[in-house]
């Protein structure tokens, strides 16, 4: 069922996402449309919309104001993406097994593009079919999500841990990976419940949730980072080998059993949802699949 609706989502959030880069490169400079374009479709798996449009379903929520979000969420994700392959920070030359932005363009157009298509997921969100609150709610908590309480902070700290003598602690690894990767993921959760949600609802499954998946997938993601090719995985591999990670604390057997008991507890916090929670469910066990 995971990868069925990952497909589909996959698809979906492609030709929206076409449709409304489309309409904002109407207006723009040829050469910077091109880059936005270029640093968004064709590429990703679309994971964070994935959870944000499974998790609406939760709540029976609209679909297409389902889908706008999850744009707007991936278009934060993409922004991101481009910056961090800049040479001011990881200087990468490969995303999604293409030249980076800044590779296939320049320094400058990359970090012109970046920056307009976070502009653009916060026009998304303006233009959503809900009552002000909720639209005002969405945007100042992908603000934060995006911020420096969140993933530009994660950035920061992850930046320092690199010079940081004596190492960072089990808390501050876990905190910073939490601000670099699991803010946009916990948002991705969080959105359904405030666009969709009854008044009644709790937000406590929803963000354990959130919260151990974006641990998951920061842990194998930098196992398959130490683990596997270039090939396999489209962007260049051991570039993390400098950084501070769980695998460097805690090394990779105890990484992975951390792992799977927060696939566990995640999976657990899920169950009232009943059926409607199996595509969530599965998605999380899926991040572990990465690993064999």
């Amino acid at each position: 069922m995971f990868k069925e609706i990952l497909l589909e989502v996959q698809k979906n959030i492609e030709r929206r996402l076409t449709i409304l880069l489309e309409q904002a490169g109407k207006k723009t400079p040829k050469r910077l449309a091109s880059a936005m374009t270029y640093g968004t479709l064709e590429g990703g798996k679309r994971l964070r919309p994935f959870l944000h449009i499974s998790a609406a379903h939760l709540f029976e929520g609209d679909d297409k104001v389902a889908l706008d979000i999850a744009c707007a969420l991936e278009l934060i994700h993409c922004y991101s993406l481009i910056h961090d392959d800049l040479p001011g920070m990881d200087n990468s030359p490969l995303r999604r097994g293409k030249p980076s932005v800044h590779a296939a363009f320049d320094h400058s157009t990359a970090l012109l593009a970046g920056s307009a298509l976070q502009n653009l997921a916060f026009e998304i969100l303006t233009d959503l079919d809900l009552v002000d609150s909720k639209r005002l709610r969405l945007i100042k908590r992908l603000a934060q999500a995006s911020g420096a309480t969140g993933m530009m902070g994660g950035q920061q700290l992850d930046m320092e841990a690199e010079k940081t003598i004596p190492p960072f602690t089990l808390d501050d690894i876990s905190h910073l990976q939490r601000l670099k990767t699991g803010a946009l993921i916990e948002y991705a959760l969080e959105a359904a419940f405030i666009a969709f949600a009854p008044d009644s609802s709790s937000l406590a499954p929803l963000h354990l949730y959130g919260k151990n998946f974006g641990l998951v997938f920061q842990i194998t993601d930098d196992l398959m980072d130490a683990n596997t090719t270039e090939q396999t995985t489209g962007k260049p591999t051991q570039a993390d080998e400098n950084k501070v990670t769980l695998i460097t604390h805690f090394g990779a057997e105890k990484a992975e059993k951390a792992a799977k008991d927060l696939v566990e507890e995640a999976y657990q916090a899920l169950t009232p949802y009943g059926d409607k929670a199996i595509p969530l469910q599965q998605a999380i066990q899926a991040l572990l699949g990465r690993l064999t």
